[in-house]
């Protein structure tokens, strides 16, 4: 503790422990920026304080608090551990006796994949209920429930939700600036309806699952007047808050963009759960359409903005499909379900093959369909013999191919007269992938990595095996996820009809249905 100056409180509102980090390392350089953000404001006098907001699966706090008190551990180096009057709150001290405030809290996922943080709290809650069902929750206890602000979670579907809880629930809330927010961010929309209204807007750094990136807890949080309260100070400093009539004053600054781009880059999403799906047998075998079949990627599509994307693309497929292609169509990849409605309503017999038999949930309102039919097999070996279709057509696979050469050899061994793809294009505003994925995983959520295409180069792999480019149809000017980010926004739905008047969507959009025939035999 200092000698001088006005007592203050520092609190970093939002702190994750990860598993990946070095929790001595973590609780030595939150004192330290601690330290500095003190020296900035002008005083030595300070407590610290982190909130956790810890995520289904995650249980620091827990652990910590099995501890013996005051003992040695390895892993928190010279930090020590020490009760307060609190279950929910324990003080760590260092050689030199400063001291950290660790004080329990959750972080919930909502049926509508909006987060809510529960402050002040060990107690675990239900996880997939509604917003307002889990603020009603929260607000049963002695927690306070915070909506945390992330890149694209406040935008769409999500943001409205967001504004009714809001508007309707003011006093049952509070909101979560984030340390993660890149300076050149517009200010969430959502905090100037929160001062409106007089809800409070706590802050906090929202560490990233990435190694090193403990070194921002301390950095980002917001202040209260002192001293705190040693025995309660979860108690304490919910008290000061309710006293407060406007926000708490943020301290710390807003990432650059170099910083924002480069932990983007390291945030990469496990694909254990995925592998897992897989047998033994099919160990290596190249199955992305396991994740366009799920729940979760419908969820890319779901609202205004991906009614208008599926619309948009129906569209295209019509375009190309104006010319008979036969009676028979393969649906390489399509579990999603985004073709077979269309294509079943045009009289085709269709057939979706699959990775994995876990791919047909989304198909279960065709099942009985007299023109349906599932199959589950390797999409780089079909189960299939030469030229068993009339039409082969495949959405939403090949730019997450690897062994793309295999897999355009099948297309054109099954397929007997035409095969449609769809594939984004690198003359488009996609040649700006490697700049701008970050941003579209963060806003997206549920995104991948994929290959952009040369249309003539992907024609002339097609020629090589006897097809030949028929047809062809871009999609969207803008990259879609403009459209996903501003919710199907009406000006961007002109921009795209101008484009498209003006040749500009032919000439440069993205992504683009391809059609191939094939190749008189001689």
């Amino acid at each position: 503790m200092k000698q001088r100056g006005v007592p203050i409180v520092l609190i970093d509102g939002h702190v994750h422990i990860y598993s990946c980090y070095d929790l001595s390392a973590l609780f030595d350089v939150a004192h330290e920026n601690f330290c500095k953000q003190a020296n900035r404001l002008g005083t030595k006098v300070f407590d610290s304080v982190l909130l956790l907001t810890e995520s289904a699966g995650h249980n620091c706090f827990s652990s910590i608090g099995d501890r013996n008190w005051a003992q040695p551990n390895g892993k928190l180096g010279h930090w020590r551990i020490f009760p307060t009057g609190e279950p929910y709150s324990v003080v760590l001290k260092n050689n030199t006796q400063d001291r950290i405030f660790l004080i329990a809290g959750r972080q919930i996922e909502t049926s509508e994949r909006i987060e809510v943080s529960a402050l002040f709290t060990d107690r675990m809650f239900t996880e997939g209920r509604s917003l307002k069902e889990t603020v009603f929750e929260i607000g049963e206890t002695s927690a306070l429930a915070v909506l945390p602000w992330g890149v694209g979670k406040w935008l769409g579907r999500r943001g409205r939700i967001l504004a009714k809880v809001i508007d309707t629930h003011p006093t049952s809330v509070l909101l979560g600036d984030n340390g993660s927010r890149p300076v050149f961010w517009p200010r969430p929309k959502p905090f100037a309806l929160a001062e409106r209204l007089g809800v409070k807007i706590l802050a906090g750094s929202d560490p990233l699952p990435i190694s090193g990136d403990e070194k921002r807890i301390g950095s980002f949080g917001f202040v209260l007047p002192g001293p705190l309260d040693e025995c309660r100070p979860g108690a304490d400093i919910r008290q000061k808050i309710h006293q407060l009539r406007l926000s708490p004053a943020r301290f710390g600054r807003l990432q650059g963009l170099k910083t924002f781009l480069k932990n983007r880059r390291g945030l990469k999403e496990s694909r254990a759960s995925l592998q897992g799906k897989l047998s033994d047998s099919k160990k290596g075998v190249e199955a992305p359409d396991i994740e366009t079949s799920s729940d979760d990627y419908a969820q890319r599509f779901a609202g205004r903005a991906g009614q208008y994307m599926l619309q948009v693309q129906a569209r295209s497929l019509a375009n190309v499909l104006a010319e008979p292609v036969g009676n028979k169509i393969l649906d390489v990849g399509g579990g999603h379900g985004q073709l077979t409605e269309q294509l079943l309503s045009r009289g085709f017999k269709v057939t979706v093959l699959a990775s994995d038999p876990c791919c047909r949930t989304r198909l279960a309102p065709f099942e009985n369909h007299v023109n349906f039919c599932f199959v589950s097999g390797n999409l780089l070996d079909m189960p299939f013999a030469d030229r068993s279709f009339d039409c082969l057509v495949s959405v939403r696979l090949i730019s997450h191919i690897e062994a793309r050469e295999q897999l355009f050899r099948e297309f054109c061994r099954v397929a007997k007269q035409t095969i449609i793809v769809d594939y984004p294009s690198w003359y488009s505003l996609n040649a700006l992938t490697p700049l701008l994925f970050g941003l579209k995983k963060l806003i997206e959520h549920n995104t991948r990595t994929y290959h952009s295409f040369s249309g003539r180069t992907l024609a002339l792999d097609f020629s090589m095996h006897g097809f030949q480019a028929s047809a062809r149809s871009a999609q969207f000017f803008l990259p879609m996820f403009l459209h996903r980010w501003f919710g199907a926004s009406s000006l961007l739905q002109k921009l795209e009809r101008w484009a498209k008047a003006a040749r500009l969507t032919s000439l440069l959009g993205s992504p683009v249905v391809l059609r191939l025939d094939r190749r008189c035999d001689p």
